[in-house]
């Protein structure tokens, strides 16, 4: 996906990938309901990040998701990591390590770029 933001060019890659027309036939219905839910999955992650960038344009930040609790948020991602070991292994360490760093909770709006090169230069 392209967007705009701020006069430059922007890429998020979605890793969702569309079922290709065969060279003899054509696809199952399931095949085109499946290329079908898909963009219309690409079409509103697209339309969300257009109002998240036209929002900071214009300065609606979502002040309620600003003061929310980063290590909560952080936390709960580890979380859901937890089926794959190796993988889970990885988020549990950042997050004991964001806890030593920042033993209080911290918002979202105070983990900026000095924050996080503290937690990159924190041990």
């Amino acid at each position: 996906m392209e967007y705009y933001e701020k006069g430059r060019r922007e890429y998020e890659y979605l890793n969702l990938y569309l079922t290709p027309d065969p060279e003899k036939g054509s696809l199952t219905k399931f095949q085109k309901d499946e290329n079908k839910r898909i963009l219309e999955l690409a079409e509103t992650i697209r339309s969300k990040r257009h109002l998240e960038t036209q929002n900071n344009i214009y300065g609606f930040k979502d002040k309620d998701k600003v003061k929310g609790s980063f290590k909560q948020f952080f936390s709960d991602l580890a979380e859901m990591k937890r089926e794959s070991l190796g993988n889970y292994g990885n988020w549990n360490a950042v997050r004991i390590y964001i806890d030593k760093y920042s033993p209080k909770d911290i918002s979202f709006e105070r983990v900026n770029k000095d924050w996080v090169q503290g937690f990159r230069d924190f041990g």
